[in-house]
């Protein structure tokens, strides 16, 4: 089940992951940050964005993206990777997948100033906040 299944069928899961959301962006201040749902091959729907308007093309439901071309690759592998923010030029969108032993379900990724130090820490962080994303939906 997508993480917007899995929500719909168990109350808690919603509630538990929009905290672990909202603290990773005030303690960390990325300049975005979202957690996004693949509903299908085709389709996508941005659950938690922030700030939801520069970020037009990732919240709510939506098809896929440019940006997937260099992400979705490395998200087989269960890797995290990067590539320029389409709403922010100039800045990076570093994300990781929600994975689990079946399938892709969706990813987390903030948006960063273009500076190796700051992506790689983003790269450990965003990976933790998968991880832990994927245990509370599944």
């Amino acid at each position: 089940m997508s993480p917007v299944e899995v929500m719909s069928h168990h109350e808690g899961v919603k509630p538990e992951l929009y905290e672990l959301m909202q603290t990773y962006f005030y303690t960390n201040r990325p300049y975005g940050l979202m957690f996004v749902s693949w509903e299908d091959i085709h389709s996508f729907v941005g659950l938690w964005v922030r700030p939801a308007d520069k970020f037009p093309g990732k919240s709510g439901q939506h098809g896929i993206t440019e940006d997937m071309r260099v992400l979705g690759g490395p998200f087989l592998f269960d890797e995290c990777a990067f590539t320029e923010s389409m709403a922010m030029p100039g800045r990076i969108m570093v994300a990781c997948p929600v994975i689990n032993d079946y399938d892709i379900w969706g990813y987390v990724a903030a948006i960063v100033e273009d500076d190796p130090t700051i992506i790689k820490e983003t790269e450990r962080l965003l990976s933790f906040l998968a991880h832990r994303a994927t245990e509370i939906i599944y």
